[in-house]
């Protein structure tokens, strides 16, 4: 099964020691041909299961688990097991290997080996990103094959790594000693002798009876808790197969279910089971009687290792449970787990954000909404559509045990084209409930038998250009923009692009999604802080725009009289379309608590003044901003009132009160150009009602989207992160406003790098194009370069026939109010403006 979740550092072990498991042979060769080997160093067998062994893969420096491959089975004395990445070429795969997820590494990423949570033996020192590879005493880790030279293993993984203290390399893509261990090819003799493969146990056979004799009862063994009483046990059920995913890297096994007349748990357990086996092929509406150990894997009850298997012909056509969402309160999801179920109605699909790795899209009735996007976070509307939430959501799988898949049950042949998109319906679902617990977080899966895809969200392709006197401003997040050296070099980033093709595939994107926006103006968020010098990131930005076609050096950047923006690794940026605008004076810092170098918790704000080109165009403030992040820790910071950062306990996340303290600060900074036309934009980090949108609003800044807009989408709740707030003079100056939906509705499968997907598969899902060129939507704005209204010309008129003279009327005497009269009401009519919803 898959692992959903990722989890947090956990306690390490003492340094240098004897483990019973260690790594012995590591291969980081060419293409896809990657492998990790593993074995028990001991006399005795080793029940990887019972000892909670696992391997955790970490890259590019970081100290979150990429993937985790959990170990199961017996370990015999001296033998290895050898976990191999999906595409290698055979060579890699030696008899008893298993596809895993830990074997998309490169050569410097980190790979630890854990027995109840401890770690027992690593490869690389976590936290720490080398460049392209562990090195030491000549050898690499990259295109390389790794043997270990004895059964030392190294505890201590935040100590630092030199491979050729352990290790011993060999030419690339050498495989011949995977399977065994040692320094020689399995059957050289020496210590890379032939693998120690013990006499086979050939156990007693189980008498189960015959098909129809006495059995127990699926519900019986599932029972009515969260696990099943007799974990441990051996056991002999029966029932028909409702589903089976046998085959390569699907979920190893089938599902079985009761017959009606012996379906008597349900809706108090569950009458179905998991049962964990591929040796006996299956297929659905098989009956059959087996036995086997009862066991609880992440939360799902299932039977393994069986010691008998029959089948009993074709049993009778097992009847889904009709589900609809959102479920009942009083629903038991347990019940469910392993059932047959359908779905009749349409639900929409509300996040494709493990979609590229994990093949799981999240589905629900409708779509959702951030809790706080709608309601103020201590309502009682918040806590009732949280839950409303909870009940109105489950997850669509692929029932495979394969991450980064090159396809999808679902979707046989993705494309570029054809990726799915939050907001499109899934319809005609039926399958199998499966369930993953992990770190307390349940979730629960529809394994489907058939399912019907449906584009509902359409692409746009473009935002429109704004109306002829009109000038657009827009907030674009360009997610971690590095550009390395400046120079084509100095790749991996710290954040961004791993390689120069990552950065040229980012760029792309990012430049096609700033050309559809059709802005003149363009806060930027996420750019790489590194100056303002020709190497920069934010100058090779400008240089990318001025050469597309149509754009020859028309954008320049704003420059604040400082040689970097803050002390952060990220920061803001402002560009502009010097044919359409143009700056008023010297880009300025906010620098004030707590955008302070002491405090260092946020971007500091770039405030900058511009107008058009027009001889009656007007000036307008623009601070570009980008607060500190729902994730990031605050709980060491003392807040002003004297209290710490905590997590807030009403649904905003962390570093609350550090965005508060920031909303105050910038509320009142530009509070004291009132008198001037001013835009707040963004990444606030806070939902449309959270406490600094509320705050800034104190301070004059409305929100011009409202609550009813998006820019991203978390857990599969969409909400406004990405923020334009206006002051009073602004407001009267916007014609039009909205947000482009390129990103946060997009999976990750058409991003420009290659992390979480299928590398092979990358030509077929990249595009330089907009979509999915960062992971929040940009917003924009139009607003009337000058608040003078032009008056039409007014056609000549042909001469009129002389006519005779007539007496004066006194003015007094005018009954229309005469000519002053009516150049007042025209330009009260001139001047109404459009009443605005905010």
């Amino acid at each position: 099964m898959k692992k959903l979740v990722t989890a947090l550092m956990l306690p390490l072990a003492s340094m240098s020691v004897q483990a019973d498991v260690l790594f012995t042979e590591y291969v980081e060769g060419s293409s896809n041909n990657k492998a990790i080997e593993i074995t028990n160093t001991t006399d005795a067998a080793i029940n990887l299961g019972d000892g909670e062994y696992i391997i955790e893969l970490y890259v590019n420096g970081k100290t979150t688990i990429q993937t985790t491959q959990i170990l199961e089975g017996t370990l015999e004395p001296g033998a290895s097991l050898v976990f191999h990445n999906g595409a290698a070429t055979d060579a890699f795969k030696p008899a008893g290997s298993s596809v895993s997820g830990v074997a998309s590494f490169n050569g410097d990423d980190v790979l630890l080996l854990k027995k109840k949570d401890v770690v027992i033996d690593s490869f690389g020192e976590l936290g720490e990103d080398p460049g392209s590879a562990w090195t030491g005493g000549g050898i690499s880790a990259q295109n390389a094959t790794l043997r270990r030279k004895d059964t030392t293993a190294d505890a201590n993984p935040d100590d630092a790594f030199n491979p050729s203290i352990s290790w011993e390399a060999f030419a690339i893509d050498t495989s011949d000693g995977l399977g065994c261990s040692g320094l020689v090819a399995c059957g050289d003799g020496g210590d890379g002798g032939d693998p120690v493969t013990p006499d086979p146990v050939i156990p007693d056979p189980v008498d189960i009876g015959a098909c129809g004799d006495t059995a127990t009862l699926i519900s019986a063994v599932q029972g009515t808790g969260t696990a099943s009483a007799i974990v441990g046990q051996e056991t002999i059920v029966e029932g028909v197969v409702t589903a089976a995913f046998q085959e390569e890297n699907q979920l190893n096994g089938f599902y079985v279910q009761e017959e009606s007349t012996d379906a008597t748990g349900y809706p108090a357990s569950s009458d179905a089971i998991f049962i964990y086996d591929t040796k006996n092929k299956v297929a659905v509406g098989d009956k059959v009687r087996l036995s086997g150990v009862v066991a609880e894997y992440k939360g799902l009850t299932q039977i393994k290792e069986l010691t008998a298997f029959e089948k009993c012909g074709v049993g009778e056509t097992i009847e889904p449970i009709a589900l609809s969402l959102p479920f009942e309160d009083s629903i038991n999801m347990e019940s469910l787990e392993s059932m047959k179920i359908s779905v009749a109605a349409p639900l929409v699909i509300t996040e494709v954000y493990n979609m590229a790795r994990y093949g799981q899209l999240t589905l629900a009735s409708v779509r959702q909404w951030q809790p706080t996007q709608k309601f103020l976070p201590t309502s009682a509307e918040a806590q009732e559509l949280k839950a409303l939430n909870a009940r109105s959501t489950i997850v669509l799988d692929d029932a495979s045990s394969r991450q980064n898949p090159l396809s999808f049950s679902y979707l046989p042949n993705p494309t570029a084209e054809n990726s799915l998109r939050v907001g499109d319906s899934a319809s005609n679902i039926s399958g199998v409930i499966s369930e993953y617990t992990d770190k307390g977080e349940t979730v629960y899966m529809i394994e489907p038998s058939t399912v019907d895809l449906t584009r509902v969200n359409e692409r746009t392709a473009e935002v429109t250009a704004p109306a002829d006197g009109n000038l657009r401003i827009a907030s674009l997040n360009v997610l971690n923009y590095f550009n390395g050296d400046g120079n084509g070099g100095g790749f991996p980033t710290s954040r961004g692009a791993k390689t120069h093709e990552d950065f040229v595939r980012q760029q792309a994107k990012i430049v096609a999604a700033i050309n559809g926006l059709n802005a003149d103006v363009v806060g930027l968020m996420e750019i790489e802080n590194d100056g303002f010098s020709a190497d920069s990131a934010i100058q090779s930005l400008v240089d990318a725009l001025n050469t597309t076609e149509g754009q020859d050096d028309l954008w320049a950047f704003a420059k604040p009289d400082a040689s970097e923006i803050g002390g952060d690794a990220i920061a803001v940026g402002l560009i502009f379309n010097t044919d359409r605008a143009k700056l008023v004076g010297t880009p300025t810092i906010l620098t004030d608590y707590p955008f302070d170098a002491a405090t260092s918790k946020h971007r500091q704000p770039l405030i900058a003044s511009l107008q058009g080109l027009g001889a009656d165009d007007e000036s307008f403030m623009v601070s570009i901003n980008h607060f500190k992040s729902k994730g990031s820790s605050c709980d060491s910071i003392t807040l002003p009132n004297g209290l710490n950062d905590v997590e807030d306990p009403n649904g905003q996340a962390n570093c609350n009160g550090m965005r508060i303290e920031a909303a105050k600060t910038l509320g009142l900074a530009m509070k004291a150009h009132a008198d001037k036309s001013v835009i707040l934009l963004g990444d606030f980090n806070a939902y449309a009602m959270e406490d600094p949108i509320q705050k800034l609003a104190e301070n004059g800044f409305n929100n011009l989207m409202g609550t009813d807009s998006y820019s991203y989408v978390f857990k599969g709740q969409a909400g406004e992160l990405d923020h334009l707030l206006a002051n009073e003079q602004m407001e009267l100056r916007v014609v039009d406003e909205g947000i482009w939906h390129i990103n946060t509705d997009e999976s990750s499968l058409i991003d420009y790098n290659y992390n979480f997907k299928a590398i092979e598969k990358v030509a077929d899902w990249y595009r330089p194009d907009a979509y999915r060129s960062s992971d929040h939507d940009p917003a924009w704005f139009d607003i009337k370069a000058s608040t003078q209204d032009p008056v039409d010309p007014v056609d000549p008129v042909d001469p009129v026939d002389p006519v005779d003279p007539v007496d004066p009327v006194d003015e007094d005497e005018d009954e229309n109010g005469g000519g002053a009269f009516n150049f007042l009401w025209l330009g009260a009519l001139l001047m109404f403006r459009r009443k605005r919803s905010v």
